[in-house]
């Protein structure tokens, strides 16, 4: 009687592979050996996580992402990354995109053979817990990916910044307008 598998799987790459089935007391039967060959890009890896940071400082690692198939293994392939951050709603207990100025978007592509994109300008400049640092392709095969949540710290003081400016004083008088 003849068995059929539907759901043999091997998920990394290499050649030579063989199988060999076994039942008991039954001589084993080995297959032909084959090669096992990369699929196609299914989702972006972290080799290194962004670290948590202080309000315009660069992340501490800075990320470094490459792309996989949906075996896990690296792909050597050109692909382009962009950068973008959330922070949390903490009204709402959901995520949105920052806006304005404060994040570096980057965009980044993997030019060498390791196919790695290393970024090296992430940094946001608003504190606050709970941003994710979310990372994507152009391609729509590719689902995006998302950091563990990131901490922005308040830095040191760094300079002044007058409020109010003084526009006319009479001396011996209060300024009309104090700074």
């Amino acid at each position: 009687e003849a068995i059929a598998f539907t759901n043999l799987v091997i998920r990394q790459v290499g050649s030579l592979y063989s199988l060999v089935f076994a039942s008991g007391s039954l001589v084993a039967a080995t297959s032909a050996t084959f090669n096992v060959t990369h699929g196609p890009a299914n989702h972006l890896m972290f080799k290194t996580q962004p670290g948590d940071s202080t309000g315009g400082l660069l992340f501490t690692p800075q990320p470094q992402i490459f792309m996989a198939d949906l075996g896990g293994n690296t792909l050597n392939v050109q692909f382009t990354v962009r950068a973008d951050a959330l922070r949390p709603d903490t009204a709402h207990g959901e995520t949105w995109p920052m806006l304005g100025n404060h994040v570096v978007s980057s965009t980044f592509s993997a030019a060498d053979s390791a196919s790695l994109v290393n970024f090296t300008d992430l940094a946001i400049d608003l504190a606050q817990p709970g941003y994710s640092l979310v990372f994507s392709t152009p391609s729509a095969y590719v689902a995006p990916l998302a950091s563990r949540n990131i901490t922005v710290a308040i830095g040191k003081a760094h300079h002044l910044h007058i409020i109010k400016i003084v526009i006319n004083a009479t001396s011996n008088f209060p300024f009309e307008q104090q700074p």
